[in-house]
């Protein structure tokens, strides 16, 4: 409803609105809820440059600004986390509570990350076509209802190819980490311990660095736990919401 307490959902990378397709029909009407589908993604536009860290986060303070959404609750999933991070220390008064899920502090050093680095890396290299189904499904370790996949794996190949190569660059050039510890909004990190993507460590670092943060580990859950255990998640949420 116009008047509920707003609640902004952040996908991320290769994602859209569409990520949090499983948790919007289990959010009560008495939220106003906000789903952005962030620049170079979906229907936004897909400008040449401007995908660091900072560059999404004043994109999203310019959308609170503009639409008059006063202390929203922000829910991230892995880029859209390093976003709303970033918003939460550039525009503390903009956030009431952070939700963090499958959160890195910076770029994680996993194989994954590294194998999708070099697959990106070349922007005059076209990325290879089955790119998109695999670095969707490489970040799930329980199965995904059969027509979500597609849509997800449908939004990751609208991705040109230089956005790719533009998100790559921006990640491995953030020296964001040392701002974190400005963070005073409520933080509640979810992440999922067959994470092939974002590693332990980062939660840990996350711990150090924000003092209001509180983590919550999901069993034999990978990166995107929205995906496969929705119910959850929502769960989780509007708990660490109503507190």
């Amino acid at each position: 409803r116009a008047d509920g307490q707003p609640i902004v959902f952040l996908h991320g990378g290769g994602d859209s609105w569409h990520s949090w397709l499983r948790v919007y029909p289990r959010i009560p009407a008495k939220y106003h809820v906000y789903s952005v589908t962030l620049r170079g993604h979906g229907l936004s536009d897909h400008p040449p440059t401007g995908y660091s860290r900072l560059d999404f986060a004043n994109d999203i303070v310019a959308f609170l600004d503009q639409l008059h959404i006063e202390k929203p609750v922000i829910v991230g999933h892995s880029l859209g986390t390093l976003v709303a991070q970033a918003v939460a220390v550039i525009a503390p008064d903009h956030v009431s509570k952070l939700v963090l899920v499958g959160t890195p502090a910076e770029l994680p050093k996993t194989d994954a990350v590294k194998e999708i680095s070099e697959r990106t890396a070349n922007p005059d290299k076209a990325v290879d076509a089955n790119f998109a189904r695999d670095f969707q499904f490489s970040t799930v370790f329980n199965p995904l209802p059969a027509d979500f996949a597609e849509i997800v794996v449908k939004d990751a190949q609208q991705l040109q190819d230089y956005v790719w190569h533009e998100l790559g660059k921006a990640l491995a050039a953030d020296h964001f980490v040392d701002q974190i510890s400005k963070i005073k909004a409520p933080t509640l990190l979810l992440w999922g311990d067959r994470d092939t993507l974002v590693d332990r460590a980062q939660e840990d670092l996350l711990l150090s660095k924000i003092t209001s943060a509180k983590l919550k580990v999901y069993p034999n859950t990978g990166h995107g736990l929205h995906w496969e255990k929705p119910e959850e998640v929502t769960q989780d949420l509007l708990a660490f919401i109503s507190r």
